[in-house]
């Protein structure tokens, strides 16, 4: 399965969202405890 330039961008952006969402939610964890 081939991926066309705009489907990696989008996959790469999704991935990078996710990163940063467990990493905010990881240091809101730690904030309150």
């Amino acid at each position: 399965m081939e991926f066309t330039e705009f489907e990696y961008g989008i996959a790469r952006l999704y991935r990078k969202v996710k990163m940063s969402f467990v990493a905010w939610t990881q240091i809101s964890i730690g904030k309150t405890f």
